[in-house]
């Protein structure tokens, strides 16, 4: 998720990889166990319509700091050490100084499908489709250095600095930008291999196929909402029934990341602004993240009301160049961990349909959610509606 990751340097442009490389999918892990806990009676299937709303406008620092997204970047010295033809001035010569500021949204849609095969086991797919808009507003203020000095033609230092980033590095125009792609689909079953009167323990393996689109090593300010690999999931959640209408789901989830290729400008830990003979085919081996869920629901009636926490960790990136080109910029700060908070509630028609009392044969679903902290992501805020039908 924003994965989108960090880095540093003083010798490079850093404002604008700000976003580029921080994870917001990092949060979007498919807990618990891809496809849920949920059991279908033999021969009948269910279906599942997500959406998905995801807004931030703060990120976690690799320090675990609450911050601004991109506030790293704002106030940014556009001098020498950024451009070293301006040295020809004397010290202290800059271009001028970043006033940078940005805010991400993200909507999905997502379709599951499920089928009961027995008693204690069913299978299912999800599909789904995704936008992420990054707006991000960048100015500079003049420094002591004409910006036509440094970029004929150029009438503001704004101007010569895009004009620099296009004709001498090959990106796009530092603006706003949005993605959207098909997200990586699912499939995957759950075995309940264990069950009592108020308990019951399932396995729930999943592969999860990567389609999503990548990102456009060209432009800066894209962010995107899945990282395209093929992934191996491996689910276990524990459900059991406490008294007075409470429950209780526990879950672990570990995730094997295959190894692929991305196309991406290959720079060091000393260099964020790479020109364009720089991009290569990578070889990329994401880490294997693991997350663990508990979550705990009253149920009045039709009603359900619900509390989660969920916890996830990952190690660190690793890409492999070709042509032997330095790589550890792209690695560094890849590592992530988040907790995040969950409400919400639900009204379930479908056992009053069942008994013949007229009710929708639907179950709604309104969650809430909340980044409460983290460590290289994004600081999303999300609200999930969900309807499930059986047929």
């Amino acid at each position: 998720m924003p994965r989108l990751k960090h880095s540093r340097s003083s010798h490079a442009l850093v404002l604008f990889t700000a976003i580029a490389v921080n994870p917001v999918h990092a949060q979007d892990l498919a807990a618990p166990g891809a496809l849920g806990a949920d059991m279908l009676p033999p021969g009948r299937a269910a279906m599942r319509l997500e959406t998905r709303g995801t807004w931030a406008d703060e990120e976690f620092s690799p320090g675990g700091d609450r911050r601004p997204l991109g506030s790293q970047y704002d106030g940014l010295n556009l001098s020498a050490a950024v451009f070293p033809a301006l040295a020809l001035f004397g010290p202290g010569a800059t271009l001028g100084r970043t006033d940078f500021s940005a805010r991400m949204r993200g909507e999905q849609t997502r379709l599951t499908v499920g089928y009961g095969f027995s008693a204690d086991v069913t299978a299912g797919f999800q599909v789904g489709y995704g936008e992420s808009v990054n707006r991000v507003n960048v100015t500079v203020l003049p420094g002591n250095v004409p910006p036509g000095v440094v970029s004929p033609g150029a009438t503001t230092p704004t101007e010569a600095v895009q004009n620099l980033l296009v004709n001498l590095y090959g990106y796009k125009p530092v603006q706003s930008s949005t993605w959207h792609s098909a997200l990586d689909p699912l499939i995957g079953l759950r075995w309940r291999f264990d069950k009592g009167d108020n308990h019951a323990t399932v396995f729930a393996p999943s592969l999860r196929f990567g389609v999503a689109k990548q990102p456009d090593p060209n432009d800066l300010m894209q962010t995107v909402l899945g990282d395209g690999t093929n992934d191996i999931l491996l689910g276990v959640l524990h459900t059991r029934k406490l008294s007075g209408g409470w429950d209780m789901l526990l879950s672990a989830q570990y995730t094997v990341q295959l190894a692929d290729h991305v196309t991406a400008r290959a720079r060091s830990t000393n260099e964020l602004l790479v020109p364009a003979n720089r991009l290569e085919n990578l070889r990329r081996d994401r880490t294997d993240p693991f997350e663990l869920t508990a979550e705990s629901g009253y149920t009045n009636g039709p009603w359900r009301f619900s509390g989660r926490l969920e916890y996830a960790r990952g190690g660190r990136d690793n890409y492999t160049s070709p042509r032997g080109q330095d790589v550890s910029g792209l690695e560094a700060n890849t590592d992530f961990n988040f907790l995040l908070g969950y409400v919400g509630v639900s009204w379930n028609g479908i056992p009053g349909y069942l008994r013949g009392e007229g009710t929708a044969p639907v179950l709604l679903s309104l969650v809430a959610a909340t980044t409460l902290s983290a460590k290289n992501t994004f600081a999303p805020d999300s609200l999930y509606l969900t309807a499930t039908l059986p047929f």
